[in-house]
């Protein structure tokens, strides 16, 4: 009787009597929290009524049913399934079956080596907790119909069987339940691996996302020094335009230089020219002083001999002035007689005087001469 009453209570409340422990908040909204609980439900929906038109063979009427009605009916397996319907155990079976298989066909990843593309962190981190999410409640999901599983196992067993087929038939059950089981604990287990690639995916892509951060801040760096560079280089060609200017100006002046140099080159050519010319001039010089020298000394002989000359001369002078005076006397005592021929004698004396004192400037002239 307790067991009876325990299945029709899992039958009228289904999946709701077995208590759902408290789902992790999720960093999406509650927007997307409504969407995904709907979309859930209605894959749910979806799949209940397709099970309980396609799958008859694996409806069990309850107890009380089986001993009035040996066999289940066709009107008891076509009811359409709502919120708070009841469902049977099997049926339950059933519906975690498709429910396991859907996710494995809808939510097949391939993974494939892509470029890097620069998205936007937000979408991406929507996206990845989005299908973490989705894992998660997966996960969670498969865990309860398990658990139900083994509790609708564990009622079914005490349960009276009368005919051999039942049995067999439960048997059978029992041994799909069990497969089931083992598929569901695998599929379980593959799914926490994919959730745990994804999560491993995600904290990759979020060191991503660091990186990329610290690429655009570099970006940035670099693009501030780019333009700091492109400003240091214009003013370093409005430097250059004027250094080009000031070249100019320098060359004029080199220019101007070089006329001067030419000049200057002329003009040490020129004295180069005087200069040998001046050396010629020097070298005849030194011959020609050498020839003065020599008539210098000729000179100076010569005015030697000419002083002897006038001394012996004013010897001669002084002894004929001597011979005169007495010559004089001789003829005033000899012939007074000769007054008229006494003029004659005073020209002659003039006349002999004149001479000597000639003879005596001149010797006193050369001297001075050799002097200087």
């Amino acid at each position: 009787m307790q067991n009876e009453r325990l299945q029709q209570l899992l039958r009228s409340k289904g999946s709701s009597y077995i208590p759902q422990p408290p789902q992790a908040v999720s960093p999406l909204n509650k927007q997307t929290q409504n969407s995904i609980n709907q979309s859930n439900k209605y894959i749910t929906n979806y799949a209940v009524q397709k099970i309980q038109n396609q799958s008859t063979h694996f409806a069990i009427t309850p107890s009380s049913d089986r001993r009035t009605t040996p066999t289940p009916t066709r009107s008891s397996m076509n009811v359409i399934p709502q919120h708070s319907s009841s469902v049977s155990p099997i049926r339950l079976v059933q519906l975690s079956t498709e429910r396991v298989q859907k996710p494995q066909e809808i939510h097949e990843v391939h993974h494939f080596e892509r470029p890097i593309q620069v998205v936007n962190a937000e979408d991406m981190e929507y996206k990845y907790k989005f299908k973490i999410q989705q894992l998660e409640q997966m996960v969670y999901q498969l865990q309860v119909e398990n658990q139900r599983i083994k509790i609708n196992g564990y009622i079914e067993q005490p349960a009276p069987v009368e005919n051999t087929s039942k049995v067999n038939e439960l048997e059978r059950i029992n041994k799909n339940l069990r497969i089931l089981e083992e598929k569901q604990r695998t599929e379980i287990k593959q799914l926490k691996e994919e959730l745990q690639h994804w999560k491993d995916r995600y904290s990759e892509l979020q060191k991503q996302q660091s990186n990329q951060i610290g690429f655009n801040e570099e970006l940035r760096q670099l693009k501030k020094s780019i333009f700091q560079l492109e400003e240091e280089n214009k003013d370093l060609q409005l430097h250059l335009r004027d250094k080009d200017q000031e070249i100019l100006k320098l060359r004029s002046i080199l220019n101007e230089k070089d006329d001067i140099i030419d000049q200057l080159n002329d003009q040490i050519q020129e004295l180069q020219i005087i200069q040998e010319n001046y050396s010629r001039v020097e070298t005849t010089l030194m011959s020609l002083q050498g020839e003065v020298d020599v008539w210098r000394k000729k000179f100076k002989e010569k005015n030697e001999e000419a002083s002897e000359l006038s001394e012996k001369l004013i010897m001669a002078e002084t002894s004929l002035e001597a011979m005169k005076k007495r010559q004089t006397t001789q003829v005033k005592e000899v012939n007074v007689s000769r007054s008229n021929n006494h003029n004659i004698g005073i020209t002659m004396t003039q006349s002999i005087d004149m001479p000597g004192r000639f003879s005596t400037n001149r010797g006193t002239h050369n001297s001075n001469k050799q002097q200087s």
